[in-house]
């Protein structure tokens, strides 16, 4: 099985070579609070250089389970247990493919909700799978459920539109499943704190139709700006977590040690901290949008994550939104992510490009003056 190079290299790679602006790749301009930085340090000097547990250093599981006993209270039944409901996995990636592997047989079907994630589908075949679509914004399960299908893939807060399901996406979600038993529902929730506009986080484990064959996937990275730390978790039910603890000691067996020290360390001292989020990104969504918006750019909404996505106007007839990216970095200098790539199985509705606003204040004006100034050059 042979895979193509991601649009992210890709775009990157295009970003490095012409000087531009990357607001193509979803890694944060900035770092870790410093708290945890010193924290790391911390953990070195202690010589916490060996293998951690394989199911993760036990008061980074520990804390992560006190942080929603924050969000939900102490008896919640979605709270999960840090001995037998939590993983610790280098990164939310990995923990996909170690459920995936986990969870399915050849000839399963596994669904996912486009625009994709482009690492779902060769994840998924790789397993195994074979791949059906359906979109993000109004799911058809009458026509994507079936006797075959094992997983269906969620991700919300979204990439790469910035969507975010409500509570009754969910509840349909959970209605359509009561005739496939089988079925484990995938909930992506990298950007789970980056939430808008005043909205409270939803994680799947709060769905109490869906909680037991849910898994719930994280990324700390995300959290706390610090993806090359490479650090994310697997939460689900006793049954399902043992399964994919089967697959993940012989995927990776463990991951960063002195990470996981460091943000155990630093979520015991600010439990409040994935908090903040919301607010500090919603800023940064903001500058971004209303300045693109006065230069007369259709910005689409965008209710989580740290992606904003433009719709593009005015396409040539033989012109696709990759093709557009890929010029904007050589005349605009700004990289972007064209959503071509996140379709597979169903007809992309209209060409657009995706923008991480995860970067310094400075770094979004300036992206903002190059691609306004272009857009007023060329009358697009």
């Amino acid at each position: 099985m042979k895979f193509q190079a991601s649009i992210f290299s890709e775009m990157t790679g295009l970003a490095l070579h012409y000087g531009a602006i990357n607001l193509a790749q979803g890694f944060p301009e900035f770092g870790p609070p410093e708290g945890a930085v010193e924290a790391y340090r911390q953990a070195l000097a202690d010589g916490r250089n060996q293998y951690a547990p394989m199911a993760g250093w036990p008061a980074l599981r520990e804390a992560l389970s006190q942080v929603d006993q924050r969000r939900w209270g102490a008896t919640h039944s979605a709270v999960a247990h840090p001995d037998t409901e939590i993983t610790i996995v280098p990164g939310a990636t990995v923990g996909l493919y170690a459920v995936f592997l986990a969870l399915l047989e050849p000839g399963d079907e596994a669904v996912v909700l486009e625009p994709a994630y482009d690492s779902y589908g060769p994840a998924l075949r790789r397993a195994g799978a074979n791949v059906v679509g359906t979109s993000f914004e109004a799911p058809d399960w009458d026509r994507v459920l079936g006797p075959k299908t094992r997983l269906i893939v969620i991700n919300s807060p979204h990439n790469p539109t910035g969507g975010v399901w409500e509570r009754a996406d969910w509840n349909r979600l959970a209605e359509a499943l009561e005739r496939y038993p089988r079925v484990v529902v995938v909930s992506d929730e990298a950007y789970e704190w980056m939430v808008f506009d005043g909205r409270p986080p939803l994680s799947v484990r709060q769905i109490d139709a869906l909680r037991s064959r849910s898994v719930r996937i994280l990324s700390l990275g995300k959290t706390f700006h610090a993806t090359g730390w490479k650090i994310g978790a697997v939460i689900a039910p006793a049954e399902l977590t043992d399964a994919v603890r089967q697959v993940y000691q012989f995927l990776a067996f463990s991951a960063n040690t002195p990470a996981q020290v460091a943000l155990a360390s630093y979520l015991h001292a600010h439990p409040e901290y994935p908090e903040t989020l919301a607010a500090f990104f919603q800023s940064k969504r903001d500058r971004l949008a209303h300045g693109l918006e006065a230069g007369g750019w259709r910005v689409k909404p965008c209710a989580g994550s740290y992606f904003l996505t433009l719709a593009l106007e005015n396409l040539g007839p033989e012109e696709s939104d990759l093709e557009w990216a890929k010029a904007r970095v050589r005349d605009a200098g700004v990289a972007t992510v064209p959503l071509a790539p996140f379709f597979e199985h169903i007809p992309q509705p209209f060409p657009s490009v995706r923008l991480c606003f995860a970067k310094h204040d400075a770094t979004l004006d300036r992206a903002i003056d190059l691609l306004n100034s272009w857009k007023s050059t060329h009358n697009a």
